[in-house]
């Protein structure tokens, strides 16, 4: 995920004209909006809650170096961010265009031209279902509408191919809460679909992006499954990404991510006629970021197979490298250090306090310039043990949905394909 760009293409489509207004049927407020799913971290520019002014999405920022853990973090939740903010523009756009009921049950909001004012690159419906359709009222009539749970599709095809027909390329499901697009519910989208409706120059990339979602007043909850991904058609792809995080209003707010990238190359050995070892394969990184409001945060990582098995002859025994840092309220990072770490199966007898043997690597044996600053003295921030935020929670696979600890909800599992449409 950290090395994705978003889908300017579809940003093309969609920032012109769309600005949405607050739903005054249960219809419209059935539908999700794009301040229910973004993920926040320290919820500043660097978590991409605003749309960029006249830059595209792969310019948001330069790749962060790989002991920057935190910007890491932010830069792969900016992306998501990105895309779904431009995903969901079209569903604001048609509710707050208004729409035409087709039955009780059933309301349909457009065919739409968007973006709307702009040159358009493609015709939007959106169809939203009351699954509990018509209650009974006195006498065995039928009675009003029951508040409840919901299905939507949005559907597209291009501005060059009128007459085709539409096709599905984002649907889900909201189970309302109190408030307007708020609730429990899952949401899919698949760019591939989008890129078949809309054509390669609109939408390049390929991929599916799943997730689930459970709100609480004004707490949220998220989970995110990428699949296949690739922003262009030239992009790398990127087989599998898992993004969770939670935000407790007025509290602090965590994230993970479990991806594959290239975070350490192979040692070198310098004592060898080719001093430049064959490269193993991408790492699978877990990182986790959690920050307190006006206080400061936490980041770490988790680094797995690929190279890492390698370091072993020159660090000594590691199943896995742990990097940790701290910030204060201003994100200024006062410490970062790298550690070696074995499994507890794989270092009998020597295992440190909480379970775990991480030996803090040597200056002369860093992967590079840049992993280690400052002391631990200075990092000053409630809950749990610095190098506690570098290791999912218990009993939970790194790659899993489940939430962060002190998450508000736990939201449904993300769905394994694209939600139910038929209808």
């Amino acid at each position: 995920m950290t090395r994705t760009s978003m889908l300017a293409a579809l940003a093309i489509a969609v920032l012109a004209g769309c600005a949405a207004t607050e739903p005054v049927d249960p219809f419209a407020a059935a539908t999700p909006d794009v301040a229910g799913l973004v993920l926040e971290t320290t919820g500043d520019a660097a978590d991409g809650l605003a749309a960029p002014a006249a830059r595209s999405m792969a310019s948001l920022a330069a790749p962060c170096q790989p002991y920057e853990y935190l910007c890491n973090v932010q830069q792969a939740v900016s992306h998501l961010n990105g895309f779904v903010r431009m995903a969901l523009k079209p569903v604001e756009a048609l509710v707050a265009a208004g729409g035409a009921e087709v039955s009780p049950h059933l309301k349909v909001y457009g065919p739409m031209e968007l973006p709307a004012g702009d040159a358009p690159v493609g015709t939007f419906r959106l169809t939203v279902f009351h699954v509990g359709g018509l209650s009974s009222g006195s006498g065995g009539g039928a009675g009003a509408l029951e508040p409840g749970l919901y299905r939507w599709k949005l559907e597209a095809r291009g501005i060059q191919t009128p007459d085709a027909p539409f096709q599905v390329i984002m649907a889900g499901g909201l189970k309302r809460g109190e408030k307007a697009h708020r609730g429990r519910g899952t949401i899919g989208i698949d760019i591939d679909a989008a890129a078949a409706a809309l054509g390669p120059d609109v939408v390049g990339g390929s991929g599916k992006l799943l997730a689930s979602f459970a709100h609480v007043g004004g707490h949220k909850s998220l989970a995110y499954v990428i699949e296949d991904f690739r922003a262009t058609a030239g992009s790398e792809l990127v087989p599998f990404g898992v993004l969770v995080g939670h935000k407790n209003e007025g509290g602090p707010a965590r994230v993970r991510i479990a991806s594959l990238a290239e975070w350490v190359a192979p040692p070198a050995d310098p004592a060898a006629a080719d001093p430049a070892a064959p490269d193993a394969g991408l790492e699978m990184l877990v990182s986790r970021a959690v920050w307190f409001p006006d206080v400061g945060g936490r980041a770490a990582v988790v680094v797995a197979g690929g190279d890492v098995p390698a370091w072993s002859e020159r660090v000594g025994p590691v199943d896995y490298f742990l990097g940790v840092s701290c910030y204060d309220k201003e994100k200024n990072e006062v410490y970062r250090d790298l550690f070696a770490c074995v499994r507890p199966s794989g270092f009998p007898g020597g295992m440190n306090q909480g379970g775990r043997s991480c030996q803090r690597v040597p200056d002369d044996q860093l992967p590079g310039e840049g992993f280690r600053t400052g002391v631990p003295s200075l990092c000053r921030l409630p809950g749990d043990d610095l190098c506690d935020d570098g290791h999912p929670p218990p009993d939970v696979s790194p790659t899993s949905p489940e939430p962060e600890p002190g998450a508000p909800a736990t939201p449904d599992v993300p769905p394994l394909s694209m939600p139910d449409h038929a209808f």
